[in-house]
């Protein structure tokens, strides 16, 4: 079982806090018409009420806003009988004998306190099966550039060392190209030169050297 979503809560809260607040009202301003009613119940007592149960509300929703479930649900629990009691008018007046308005605002307080009721026991047996109370919100994947020729086999990777080996084959066939020109130039000159120095050592010397 999920447990009740926050925005679940804010509602059955805040609509009950509204609604309650119209019987309530109708409650005070017409308090005969609710049958019989004990000495102490009075329109001061009816606003006093209405005020205690609505701050269980709030805090209930704050406590579940906090995410602490030990006390929000026993507030949920405690603040559904601000509708739930209403049951009592029941106990000294039939339905019949109720207005129609009064009547209306009873069978509404029922309602909402039967639903904060059961988003209270929702919440309650979700923490007791283990279920996470709230949702884990996902969190975006943040997907970092790849730097270039950073990623093996990738495009972008490929292309700077495929220009450097084609540098360097360039340059290894210049030097190779230059190597053979010049042995071509040594093998021409080569023979005429060394002929040259050997005719040169052969000449005999004329008497004019000597002197």
């Amino acid at each position: 079982m999920r447990p009740p979503a926050l925005s679940t809560v804010r509602f059955v809260v805040f609509a009950s806090i509204v609604l309650t607040a119209f019987h309530y009202t109708d409650n005070a301003i017409n308090i005969d018409s609710y049958g019989p009613v004990l000495a102490f119940f009075t329109t001061a007592t009816v606003f006093l009420t209405w005020s205690l149960f609505t701050t269980l509300g709030i805090a209930a929703y704050l406590f579940y806003r906090d995410q602490r479930y030990k006390l929000a649900n026993p507030f949920l629990v405690a603040y559904s009988f601000a509708g739930l009691i209403d049951l009592a008018h029941f106990v000294t007046i039939s339905p019949a004998a109720l207005t129609t308005r009064g009547l209306i605002s009873v069978l509404i307080d029922l309602t909402i306190g039967t639903a904060v009721l059961v988003v209270a026991i929702r919440s309650i047996l979700a923490r007791r099966e283990g279920q996470p109370l709230t949702r884990p919100r996902k969190r975006p994947h943040r997907r970092t550039a790849a730097r270039p020729g950073s990623a093996r086999g990738s495009p972008s990777g490929r292309r700077p060392r495929a220009r450097a080996a084609a540098a360097l084959a360039a340059r290894a066939r210049a030097c190779r190209a230059l190597r053979r020109r010049r042995g071509g130039r040594r093998a021409a000159g080569g023979p005429d030169r060394h002929r040259q120095m050997k005719v040169g050592a052969r000449r005999p010397r004329s008497a004019g050297d000597g002197r």
